[in-house]
């Protein structure tokens, strides 16, 4: 079977995209099509269903002229959880305090997820704004080496491009909440 490489799916079409990220046996985190963090699994225990509120990325763009200023949390809108219920399959599982965040800031209009493991891409599409913008993820990973594929990390590289003669300014956040408890 010849190798097809990487497959992009747009998030409307990738519900139950989960790339998983974290070292192996450490414990995870998922990539979702959309953008979103999920599937906190820590210290290695399974629960695809674990969340942690207030993780997320956002970028805030500007310029002078002509004037624009925008903020957009990076992450395509959820579908109505009514719409990708799978029996005994829970990756499109979006969770409610995501849901509430997405109608209290505004979303990112649409990703697309190109992914082939332990990388993982989400390019978000949005007309309106002066800069085009993605997010790559991947945990390190080495066959046949499970010393360094072990390593309790995933890595994410924001990319913003800017393809106007217009100069602006941009700000990226993250939040990342206390994970471990205190």
């Amino acid at each position: 079977m010849a190798d097809t490489g990487p497959r992009s799916i747009p998030h409307a079409l990738g519900p139950h995209v989960a790339l998983p990220l974290g070292g192996i046996g450490t414990g995870n985190l998922a990539l979702g099509a959309d953008g979103g963090l999920r599937q906190w699994q820590l210290h290695n225990i399974g629960n695809h269903r674990g969340d942690l509120p207030g993780s997320f990325f956002a970028l805030r763009v500007s310029q002078w002229e002509p004037p624009f200023d925008a903020v957009r949390i990076l992450q395509a809108p959820a579908p109505a959880a009514e719409q990708t219920h799978t029996p005994l399959v829970n990756d499109d599982h979006v969770p409610n305090w995501q849901r509430e965040l997405l109608e209290q800031a505004e979303p990112m209009p649409e990703s697309t997820f190109t992914g082939q493991y332990p990388f993982g891409r989400v390019d978000f599409h949005d007309e309106t704004l002066p800069v085009q913008v993605s997010l790559e993820a991947f945990t390190p990973f080495v066959p046949l080496d499970v010393q360094n594929s072990s390593l309790p990390a995933a890595l994410f590289t924001l990319t913003l491009t800017n393809h106007d003669v217009t100069p602006v300014a941009a700000w990226l956040g993250g939040g990342d909440p206390e994970r471990c408890g205190r």
